[in-house]
């Protein structure tokens, strides 16, 4: 789960989403870690607080299903 300051469409389209491709290639893949899912959160701080806690359940949920 990645949290950022920038908006996700943002990140990945102008930036490339580099820190994605760099630490699930470089690290996770080569030490043989996978499926790899990536979810990101974005501009979390303008968001109010009912979109805060939907955010929370996701997470949340997205925790139960790897148990």
């Amino acid at each position: 789960i990645m949290t950022m300051k920038a908006a996700v469409w943002y990140y990945r389209l102008v930036y490339g989403a580099p820190v994605d491709k760099c630490f699930v290639n470089a690290t996770l893949k080569f030490c043989g870690v996978g499926p790899i899912f990536v979810t990101r959160i974005g501009a979390i701080e303008n968001k109010n607080e009912n979109q805060k806690n939907l955010i929370l359940n996701k997470v949340k949920n997205l925790g139960k299903d790897l148990i």
